[in-house]
């Protein structure tokens, strides 16, 4: 959702709860946001989808919302673990609000149906006057329990844009990879080359990828490889190294940078790592079914002489490279 002025946002509001009521489709957070970005009609490519799935289905299933709203409104996967836990706290109250509108809804669907018998065998006209003041007050309910959710709707859309603003601030950050708020490939570099100045064969850099990644995106889908690279950066982080700097360079790959270490401690700590990496169990949010074991693989290369940054850096690769030929969850250094 972008930044409209109030009108522009209440006429796409106007548009988006119809086509919501028209197709049936309930008010959670996201299908609001998605039948909200559709109305717009600033994504070509969400129209098309949204359009051919009506066309088939005659509306829009809860389940390809979600994915709708996380591939169109807004990408959380770039986001670090304090905006995950913001838009699920929002998600969770404006769920409660949706539940709340749709059980008045359900209770204004009652009082017409029970004031439809009653209207069909009044004989008298105390009957109709008993029947219209049923009927207005489960409208001003009804009419109540909408403009409270249209309210929280739109709480729901300034929030999400504040969020947006936040991954954009992320995004200009040239040295911060926005998904982990690690230090990305430029960041490394920098630190390479200044420590590089006064090292003495003690500038070690190990290279943490984690193992068949690929085929967790594949199998499970690439939220859940976007959580497992965050997971793994925080159990590295957790380790507190002295004089180190973290950082995501590609995909699952991470590159600890640790100044005054030389190569024996170097791979005693990527054993280390990996290690408690393999230790760890993890299970599916959704089954609670245990994953199955996750396992990093390591290169550890250490400064040379004279030797340069993108040498260092390349050796390291390569012994990772070993590291998965040799069987993944393993240590390879020079």
């Amino acid at each position: 959702m972008q930044d409209e002025g109030l009108n522009e946002a209440n006429e796409i509001l106007r548009k988006a709860v119809p086509l919501m009521q028209r197709l049936n489709i309930a008010p959670t957070p996201y299908n609001y946001g998605v039948c909200y970005e559709y109305s717009s009609n600033r994504t070509p490519k969400l129209n098309k989808l949204m359009d051919a799935t009506i066309r088939t289905l005659g509306g829009v299933p809860d389940y390809l919302t979600k994915e709708l709203f996380h591939q169109f409104v807004i990408d959380d996967s770039q986001f670090n673990n304090e905006h995950q836990n913001k838009i699920e706290a929002l998600i969770e109250a404006s769920q409660k609000n949706s539940k709340e509108m749709q059980g008045s809804l359900d209770s204004l669907d009652g009082v017409l149906k029970k004031s439809k018998r009653v209207l069909e065998r009044a004989d008298r006209q105390k009957h109709i006057e008993k029947v219209l003041n049923y009927l207005e007050k489960g409208t001003e309910k009804a009419i109540e329990s909408t403009v409270k959710f249209n309210e929280n709707l739109n709480v729901v859309r300034y929030e999400i844009d504040a969020l947006k603003s936040d991954l954009e601030a992320l995004k200009n950050n040239i040295e911060l990879d926005p998904l982990t708020q690690h230090y990305n490939q430029k960041g490394l570099e920098r630190y390479m080359y200044t420590w590089k100045k006064g090292a003495e064969d003690d500038l070690s850099l190990l290279l943490i990828d984690i193992d068949k990644l690929q085929s967790i995106n594949k199998k499970h889908g690439r939220r859940a490889g976007t959580s497992l690279i965050r997971y793994v950066g925080k159990l590295i982080k957790d380790f507190n190294v002295d004089n180190s700097v973290l950082a995501r360079i590609d995909g699952g790959t991470y590159a600890l940078l640790i100044n005054e270490l030389e190569l024996a401690k170097a791979s005693e700590l990527a054993n280390s790592i990996r290690k408690k990496i393999s230790l760890q169990k993890i299970r599916y949010k959704d089954t609670k079914k245990e994953m199955t074991q996750l396992t990093v693989s390591v290169g550890v290369a250490t400064l040379i002489g004279d030797e340069s940054v993108s040498s260092l850096l390349a050796r390291a690769r390569v012994y990772l490279e070993n590291a998965k030929h040799r069987g993944r969850n393993r240590t390879s250094s020079n």
